[in-house]
């Protein structure tokens, strides 16, 4: 969400102040505007400068810790009365939302129902193409499935959202999105495909079960997986060639060297002898991925293949 609309983040923050009141932690107590004041008195201030910092034996075991000035800061936080103002390493500079957004980004008491609208149309906006029955965590709204459908409606009537039917299942789209389909060019004429790595929570991934649909590419993110359980790996980037999936990959980076632990190719590819170009599009791929990393030494798995190994080996050079 950029910063000019944070206004339509209201229903969320109303959201999740009455999820964290039921759980003890009321946004609007005394010890909660007082770290808020504090805020307003000191700048933008992380959790170990803010509030009291003595362990409450209650909390110990929480995701957020044994303090519980950082239970009262994260829900300030996701409701929307402060922001992130920089980080610490790694921790919150809380700052009031005022000092952060730009002026009258942060407009009060908005309607949810304007608020939800914009939601809507921006959550299929960022994903491009997405599919009304998609699991409520891929839609991640502060309000029930027949109310967004009732939303959703109203912007297709409106012509902000444009329903389509792919092989008897209907997605949710923009116009703008499905103008950028229509002229792409037919893949026989199209330049060169280009390969990318995607981030496992790239917008693209977002709908699992529509990726498995439209590309017949399966993907799982195993990250929260027991060790033994995982197939493919702890973090593992699908590989997208032009408008295929062709495989995925497990890697860390430590230190200069990136090692692949793992590739994986779609059961499709062979990799004693790539598709035309491919070898060429994964080593220009392979480059920007090892000066993004800062990576000057390569590992490389066994399954590659010697197209696949040599593309990466000159990438690194």
């Amino acid at each position: 969400m950029r910063p000019a609309e944070w206004w339509a983040q209201a229903p969320f923050h109303r959201w999740f102040a009455r999820r964290w009141q039921r759980r003890g932690v009321d946004v609007d107590a005394p010890e909660a505007r007082a770290l808020v004041a504090q805020v307003e008195r000191q700048g933008p201030s992380t959790s170990l400068e803010l509030g009291d910092q003595r362990a409450d034996p209650a909390l110990r075991g929480s995701w957020y810790g044994p303090k519980r000035s950082r239970h009262l800061l994260k829900a300030l936080w996701d409701a929307g009365h402060l922001m992130t103002h920089h980080r610490v390493g790694g921790r919150h500079a809380y700052d009031l939302p005022e000092r952060v957004l730009p002026q009258g980004a942060g407009a009060a008491d908005v309607a949810d129902d304007e608020a939800l609208h914009r939601l809507v149309v921006r959550r299929v906006q960022a994903a491009g193409l997405l599919r009304p029955a998609a699991d409520g965590a891929v839609w991640s709204l502060p309000c029930p499935r027949a109310e967004r459908d009732r939303i959703a409606a109203r912007a297709i009537a409106r012509g902000e959202l444009v329903a389509l039917d792919v092989e008897g299942t209907t997605y949710w789209t923009t116009p703008e999105a499905l103008a950028a389909l229509e002229e792409a060019p037919d893949s026989a004429a199209a330049p060169a495909r280009e390969v990318r790595f995607l981030a496992p929570l790239d917008p693209l991934m977002w709908d699992r079960g529509g990726v498995a649909r439209l590309f017949a590419f399966d993907y799982v993110w195993e990250v929260y997986k027991p060790q033994a359980r995982r197939r493919w790996g702890y973090y593992v980037l699908p590989v997208l060639w032009g408008e295929r999936f062709v495989a995925r990959f497990d890697a860390k980076c430590q230190q200069g060297t990136l090692t692949i632990l793992a590739w994986h190719w779609e059961p499709d590819i062979s990799p004693a002898r790539l598709p035309e170009g491919l070898a060429e599009a994964l080593e220009s791929a392979a480059g920007a991925f090892l000066g993004y990393l800062g990576a000057t030494r390569l590992v490389l798995p066994r399954g590659l293949g010697r197209e696949a190994r040599r593309a990466w080996q000159r990438a690194a050079r």
